[in-house]
């Protein structure tokens, strides 16, 4: 949830942006200590096990980030707008709280420590969350590929970076295992998953067995597991079926999966 705009201490003057709905303006062009301060007196407000637990969250968020780093990213990206379909990741508030609903899915308040390698981390909130829970995480993102600053992959990095992720570049093929990446993980996870989407095609079957194969042969510790959030419309439903008879915990109203029987 993120502060109002009538309520937000503005590091940037906020300009209409066609990727970014306006609920995100007060996180995006915000000043990042005053949002997150806002945030933490709003769950303070209505004191629940839950919101102790963000705030938690949010007063350890503070003291990881160097503002003045942050801000000069908000100064590079949004004046004028650059790699506009990314912005929206720059409300911290917002998109801390969305991976905080799946750490507590998964339960990583309460379990030992876990290796995990989260595929696709894009800016990196999850890691940080995992990282809070006491847990070692890594991400994966595409690599660097282009020098044009509005490329997704130069926000990735850099966002990442402030928040103290430790990013490998890494592309998901079709018909190939992952390769080059950290082995004996306990938790895979990927979130929005879009990488089964190859030249304007979807994985099928042959190509999922090839990738949860190569996690289970290669990347994960015995009995390890998978956690994927889906796109909506871009699973065709024998796939789904596939993965589910994989699954120990799944939704299919909110497209997320937990696998433990690749």
């Amino acid at each position: 949830m993120s502060i109002t705009s009538s309520d937000a201490t503005y590091r940037v003057p906020p300009v209409p942006l066609q990727y970014v709905p306006e609920t995100y303006h007060a996180g995006v062009f915000g000043n990042f200590e005053h949002s997150v301060l806002r945030r933490i007196d709003a769950l303070r407000a209505e004191a629940s096990w839950l919101n102790d637990e963000k705030v938690r969250f949010f007063e350890y968020l503070l003291q990881q980030v160097d503002f003045e780093k942050y801000g000069a990213l908000q100064d590079r990206y949004l004046n004028p707008p650059i790699a506009r379909g990314c912005l929206k990741y720059l409300d911290p508030v917002s998109w801390f709280e969305h991976k905080f609903h799946y750490a507590h899915l998964l339960k990583l308040h309460e379990a030992p420590p876990l290796r995990i390698l989260d595929l696709g981390a894009g800016p990196g909130h999850f890691l940080v969350i995992a990282r809070f829970y006491g847990h070692t995480a890594i991400g994966t993102e595409l690599p660097i590929e282009r020098t044009e600053l509005d490329h997704p992959s130069h926000f990735y990095s850099e966002l990442s970076a402030i928040y103290g992720n430790w990013l490998i570049p890494h592309r998901i093929e079709p018909n190939r295992k992952l390769a080059g990446i950290p082995s004996e993980v306990d938790l895979i996870t990927a979130f929005s998953v879009a990488f089964n989407l190859s030249r304007g095609s979807l994985w099928e079957i042959p190509q999922w067995k090839i990738f949860l194969g190569g996690l289970k042969d290669e990347i994960l510790v015995p009995g390890g597991k998978l956690f994927m959030s889906l796109m909506n419309r871009k699973m065709e439903p024998e796939v789904w079926a596939y993965l589910t008879e994989r699954s120990s915990q799944y939704s299919e109203r909110e497209r997320h999966i937990l696998i433990d029987r690749l």
